[in-house]
């Protein structure tokens, strides 16, 4: 499958985007596709952490966090029995904002393999979609 990738800038400091994008609860604030998360290991949030999450299109997925380096980077591993995820987020402090850059590499499994090209663009659509609400989000927050 090819890696998809997006970029937006932020007009948010890079610890604020870095903090309320890193924290998958927190999809619920932007997201009208995420239905249902849940923290299934212990506070704080760092490597190794561990998520159920529920997209109105999608399965019920377990999202584990490989890598978290505040304030600039983390890696998920996403699976499902539909597909499988890999993730790299980073976050980039610019003199105005913040440059942000999600990296997907997935791999769909069984039957789903046929509407590859399909699932590609709907990925494409539905994540930018996600990303620009969460940039009308980060710049509409107080603490920015």
């Amino acid at each position: 499958m090819p890696i998809l990738t997006w970029e937006i800038d932020i007009d948010a400091p890079a610890e604020v985007v870095f903090d309320e994008l890193a924290d998958q609860r927190n999809e619920m604030r932007w997201s009208g596709e995420m239905r249902k998360v849940e923290l299934l290991t212990q506070e704080p949030i760092g490597e190794g952490s561990q998520f159920r999450a529920r997209w109105a299109k999608g399965p019920t997925s377990r999202i584990t966090y490989t890598t978290y380096e505040r304030p600039r980077r983390w890696t998920t591993d996403i699976r499902s029995w539909m597909l499988d995820i890999n993730q790299a987020l980073t976050v980039e402090p610019r003199e105005a904002g913040t440059h942000f850059t999600s990296q997907w590499d997935f791999t769909l499994h069984g039957p789903f393999k046929l509407f590859a090209p399909m699932l590609t663009r709907a990925f494409q659509r539905d994540v930018w979609n996600s990303i620009q609400s969460a940039k009308a989000h980060l710049e509409s927050l107080p603490t920015r």
